[in-house]
C-alpha cells in the first residue's frame, strides 16, 4: 500500500517531542510525526501547545468534543477539522532524532474535556506515564526534564513500560 493511500492511524498521530533546551521552566525543540513533511520547530510551552493542538485539527484526529472560543470570533473557527491544505501523504520512515535535554512519544487518545488525554513515554529513562490533561502533560515533562538536570528522583513516579 502507497503511502498516499495508507489511512491515519493512532501511530501515526504519534508526537516526537525532542527538547533541545530547558531554562526557567520553558523549552525549545522540535515536534515530528510521520505526517508531517518535516520537523516542526517551537520555542516555548505555548507555541508547542499550539502546534500540537493544529496538528490534530489538521488531521481530524483525535476528535474534539467542544467548539473551540476564541476573542476574535474570526479566529474562533480556523480549524473545523476540515483536511484543507493536508497533502494525504504520510512519510514512509522517520528519523529518529533525540533532543539534548529529552525525547518523548506523545499519543494523544481523546480530547475531551477540552483537554487531551494520552500517554507519554520518556525515550532515555524507558518509562511511560498516562495523562489526564494537558497540563498534566506539561508537568510530566517538566519532572523529567528537571530530573535530568538535578539527576535526582521525584515523588511524582514515571512508570516502566
Amino acid at each position: 500500500m502507497s503511502a498516499a493511500n495508507r489511512p491515519v492511524t493512532a501511530s501515526a498521530i504519534s508526537i516526537l517531542l525532542c527538547v533541545d533546551s530547558y531554562e526557567a521552566g520553558d523549552l525549545n525543540g522540535f515536534l515530528d510525526s510521520l505526517l508531517l513533511p518535516e520537523p516542526l520547530p517551537f520555542q516555548g510551552i505555548v507555541q508547542l501547545i499550539n502546534k500540537m493542538d493544529d496538528f490534530f485539527d489538521k488531521h481530524s484526529f483525535p476528535q474534539v468534543f467542544f467548539k473551540k472560543r476564541s476573542f476574535d470570533e474570526k479566529k474562533d473557527n480556523k480549524h473545523t477539522g476540515s483536511k484543507e491544505g493536508t497533502s494525504g501523504m504520510q512519510r514512509e520512515s522517520m528519523k529518529i532524532d533525540q533532543g539534548a535535554k529529552g525525547t518523548f512519544l506523545i499519543s494523544v487518545h481523546y480530547r475531551q474535556n477540552a483537554t487531551w488525554q494520552g500517554t507519554i513515554a520518556w525515550a532515555e529513562k524507558n518509562k511511560k506515564q498516562r495523562f489526564r490533561s494537558a497540563l498534566e502533560m506539561i508537568k510530566l515533562i517538566d519532572e523529567a526534564l528537571t530530573e535530568a538536570d538535578d539527576s535526582v528522583e521525584t515523588s511524582v513516579g514515571w512508570e516502566s513500560p
